[in-house]
């Protein structure tokens, strides 16, 4: 019975850290995001992934959207010693 118990809350770690570093390295978080005047045309940067620790670069991705629609999608990474993009 311990034995079973002890593989229990292994599991139980193992996908609590799985599930963990999942989402702290395919987090899309929105930096920001402007319209034209018309509102028709908008650009987005996203950063798509945590900043490297503690001195890495962050992968950001900029979207041209028109009405909604992605027209163009460019990712690129910045080397900015480990600090959110603003």
């Amino acid at each position: 019975m311990k034995k079973r118990t002890w593989l229990l809350i292994g599991a139980l770690i193992i996908l609590t850290a799985g599930v963990f570093l999942y989402f702290s390295r395919h987090k899309e978080t929105l930096i920001i995001e402007e319209s034209d005047p018309a509102g028709e045309y908008s650009v987005q940067i996203v950063m798509t992934a945590d900043p490297g620790f503690p001195f890495g670069s962050v992968t950001c991705r900029f979207d041209l959207k028109e009405n909604g629609k992605t027209l163009a999608s460019q990712e690129t990474a910045f080397a900015n010693d480990g600090k959110i993009p603003s």
